[in-house]
């Protein structure tokens, strides 16, 4: 439809209480007269003029207009903003953006504008659903994705695509906007992600939708002040989480409760037929609260089944655990670190002393290698051996040590 059409609409139909007259008034012309003449001007200049005329008597609060007359303005303002300046397109969007129910096919083209246009739609307007503001999102700058971020009310779907275009800055506005909806699984995501962005440490903790479960998770890496908040927030005894927060028995329980186990088992299987299983990265596993993995991780490492792995690593005294990555390789230093973490969080197993440590790798330094390879191969064969505490030896810590 031509700008021209709205004169002729005008001049055949007049709106209705509009104060339109078709005539001359003494020497000044009519708004039909103005509207006629500005929509022959083909001039940059016209076009600016016409489109905020027709914002006025859109917006206008003594105008009753029919929505004939309406979606017809609307339309004629949707086919001239790709024509005017910036700073018209600008005022057009400023006052769009207060409506609860503007022209649909105008709101869109203004929230796809550039972003000084853009930003009062995309920030304040109520009309946008969330396939369009995703839809935003993935199709349009940075900019455009941090107004969205700084929406009232934004849902968990709109909040996913915002994190899902990665960029930290925008997602710690998120995190910041309290009126955004975050989903669980997008929770998780970003608290593991905080290992690497501290900006996002602060923000998430300060979430309604942070569990004890994802805080206890984050102490592990926060800083001493968000450490302290966390204990005060959920009312952690830090005997429990200090020096790093660690799997519980509780959670090794629950996990063992579903099919976690069986898919830890399947990426273990693969990690070590890519030659990727290291000590290194069981022992990350197990920061990360992977209980399930890590044990399944052990296994495929030492060759033991996973009932076996799982008694080492909350058996009291540590023993078996020492032996078998004597056994299989692992570093002392590795073992250490397995050792203190799987304890650290384990409510059913005291928190090591440094006497208990000591011992442990006394034992390490004492054991050889081939009598730790005896023992790993009776535990290879036998999964009972470990549970009568090696009755089939005499004597264990004097073969241990001459052997």
């Amino acid at each position: 439809m031509e700008p021209g059409n709205l004169t002729l609409y005008l001049i055949i139909e007049p709106p209705k209480n509009a104060g339109f007259e078709g005539k001359m008034t003494g020497q000044q012309p009519t708004e039909l007269e103005m509207l006629e003449s500005l929509a022959r001007d083909k001039t940059a200049a016209g076009r600016n003029v016409l489109t905020a005329t027709i914002s006025d008597l859109f917006f206008a609060q003594s105008k009753v207009l029919t929505d004939r007359e309406r979606a017809l303005m609307s339309e004629i303002l949707r086919k001239l903003i790709s024509d005017v300046e910036l700073s018209v397109r600008q005022g057009l969007a400023e006052r769009l953006a207060e409506l609860p129910d503007p022209p649909r096919d105008l709101i869109l083209t203004l929230a796809r504008d550039e972003i000084d246009v853009a930003r009062a739609i995309l920030m304040r307007s109520n009309a946008l659903q969330d396939l369009e503001l995703i839809e935003i999102i993935r199709h349009r700058g940075l900019e455009h994705q941090m107004a969205i971020a700084l929406r009232r009310s934004l849902s968990e779907d709109v909040s996913d695509a915002l994190v899902s275009a990665g960029d930290t800055d925008i997602i710690r506005t998120l995190l910041l906007n309290g009126s955004a909806r975050i989903s669980l699984n997008t929770m998780e995501y970003l608290v593991e992600q905080s290992r690497r962005f501290d900006i996002f440490q602060e923000p998430l903790l300060h979430r309604e939708e942070m569990t004890p479960t994802l805080a206890r998770r984050m102490y592990e890496f926060v800083s001493q002040a968000l450490r302290d908040f966390i204990l005060a927030q959920w009312n952690f005894d830090p005997a429990v989480l200090d020096p790093v927060i660690a799997p519980t028995i509780e959670a090794l329980v629950a996990d063992q409760a579903d099919h976690s186990t069986t898919k830890a088992e399947e990426l273990a299987a693969n990690l070590a037929a890519d030659d990727a299983l290291t000590p290194e990265l069981m022992i990350s596993t197990l920061k990360g609260g992977e209980v399930a993995l890590f044990i399944a991780m052990f296994a495929r490492w030492c060759g033991i089944a996973v009932t076996v792995a799982r008694r080492m690593l909350f058996e009291a005294d540590g023993d078996s655990l020492c032996i078998a990555c004597k056994a299989s390789g692992v570093g002392k230093p590795h073992f250490a670190s397995i050792y203190l973490l799987s304890r650290s969080g384990a409510s059913a197993a005291p928190h090591p002393s440094l006497a208990d440590m000591a011992g442990l790798l006394g034992l390490y330094d004492q054991v050889s290698e081939s009598a730790a390879l005896s023992l790993l191969h009776k535990w290879q064969s036998d999964p009972n051996f470990l549970d009568s505490r090696w009755q089939a030896e005499p004597s264990v810590r004097p073969l241990l040590s001459s052997a």
